[in-house]
């Protein structure tokens, strides 16, 4: 039995690594630089207000459209410093994370593996994991959106030490395990191509743009992965395919990885064993737990929220069967693993 928990941006942060666009593009645009096309570029992106990454790549498809056949090659050098810099942040980021030698964060990741699903709102026993996980082995895969390594070094630890996450007996000589898998990175590591754009040429705008040979395999992911020959999308999604419970933790879902949110729909769609679980973040102004109906309300509103993010609209042919095998967990705890929190001896 496969499961698969699919990783965004949001991971990073709550391991304490400043890995968000905001903070990124703050120190970006501070940067030194003696060119006048990359600083003009900077100065263009210091009124950006999003926060999503997925907002920074769709920004790219649209800054194409200031460029035409005469002046595209310095569209592709702003586009280029802004990759080079943000490997350069993020290997800094990437270096502060050195916790995976805790047996405490450790302990603290395993736990997040094998219980959040007991902190489903609404009818957890629903959710079949843990009754299937007594009667099959299981394997526990990644795919990750996230070009850091924070994720492979914790995995990488457990595995060293004894890869089963847990062990069930059955009261015979059979005795079920859970264990690790894999890790995909499906968007390229700091140290291996670094994939990052946008989905599909729709979501570019490039009027004046005569020859997209370049822009494709500049900026448009499924593209990119194809050409360099990369395995991790082929494998993560036949990985998909074999796969029967699906968690999302710290994704936006944003339109530039459409194949992806299509992927999992058609899944959805066509297997009615296939379950999810969403984590969600919310202020405790958003819901009461006291009073039902903001419960009810929440859970409901965030199944909806995710469903029309991966093309499932209300009132469709699958809308009704997909979204009873939706599961939410709100603010989960099982996750506090942070650089931000290590002690400081106090000669330092």
């Amino acid at each position: 039995m496969n499961v698969a928990f699919l990783l965004g941006n949001g991971f990073d942060l709550q391991l304490g690594m400043e890995t968000g666009y905001k903070s990124f593009l703050k120190w970006y645009v501070e940067q030194p630089t003696n060119d006048s096309d990359i600083a003009q570029f900077r100065e263009y992106l210091k009124d950006e207000k999003s926060e999503w990454w997925s907002d920074a790549e769709i920004a790219m498809g649209q800054y194409l459209g200031n460029f035409s056949d005469d002046n595209i090659g310095i569209y592709f050098k702003n586009i280029r410093d802004f990759k080079l810099r943000l490997s350069e942040y993020l290997i800094y980021e990437n270096e502060r994370y050195d916790l995976e030698d805790s047996q405490e964060v450790i302990d603290t990741f395993k736990d997040f593996l094998l219980k959040s699903s007991d902190d489903i709102m609404l009818r957890s026993t629903l959710l079949r994991l843990n009754e299937l996980r007594k009667k099959n082995n299981t394997l526990v895969h990644f795919i990750t959106f996230n070009y850091t390594d924070a994720l492979d070094r914790l995995v990488r630890r457990i595995k060293e030490i004894d890869n089963t996450l847990e062990t069930i007996p059955t009261g015979t000589s059979v005795v079920y395990k859970t264990r690790l898998g894999n890790i995909y990175h499906v968007h390229g590591t700091l140290d291996s191509s670094l994939i990052m754009g946008v989905d599909n040429h729709e979501q570019l705008n490039g009027s004046k743009i005569s020859d997209f040979t370049k822009v494709s395999r500049t900026l448009i992911k499924p593209i990119v992965n194809d050409e360099l020959g990369r395995d991790e999308h082929e494998n993560a999604t036949s990985m998909l395919y074999n796969c029967q419970f699906l968690f999302f933790y710290g994704l936006s879902f944003g339109i530039t990885d459409k194949t992806w949110w299509d992927l999992i729909r058609e899944r959805l769609i066509k297997d009615g064993n296939m379950q999810v679980v969403i984590f969600t973040r919310s202020s405790d102004d958003d819901i009461q737990t006291i009073i039902p109906e903001d419960i009810l309300d929440y859970v409901n509103d965030k199944k909806d929220e995710f469903l029309e993010k991966i093309g499932i609209e209300p009132r469709s042919e699958h809308y009704d069967a997909v979204r009873k095998r939706v599961f939410v967990v709100r603010n989960t705890k099982r996750l506090n693993i942070s650089i931000k929190d290590r002690k400081i001896p106090a000669n330092v």
